[in-house]
């Protein structure tokens, strides 16, 4: 199955920077969104938390989510978009 991963960030955000350079080194792609700038999105996914990472499936059904930087969660996600 093909999911996509949305990562909702803030460009001033430590902690998602540090994801980010997480997800770089594993090679992952991720579809960003800054919540302030696309709050409809944010709204739609009940963003309370930066950063928060969704993955998604092909239907747009939400399959696991991740907030903060938490490795193991990461592990799972970096998985399972292998």
């Amino acid at each position: 199955m093909k999911y996509t991963l949305i990562k909702f960030e803030q460009e001033n955000c430590g902690p998602c920077q540090s994801v980010q350079a997480y997800l770089d080194n594993h090679e992952v792609n991720v579809k960003k969104v800054n919540p302030f700038e696309e709050p409809a999105i944010a709204g739609q996914f009940k963003i309370s938390t930066l950063p928060t990472l969704i993955l998604i499936d092909e239907n747009g059904n939400e399959v696991k989510r991740s907030k903060g930087f938490n490795t193991n969660e990461l592990d799972e996600l970096v998985a399972m978009m292998q």
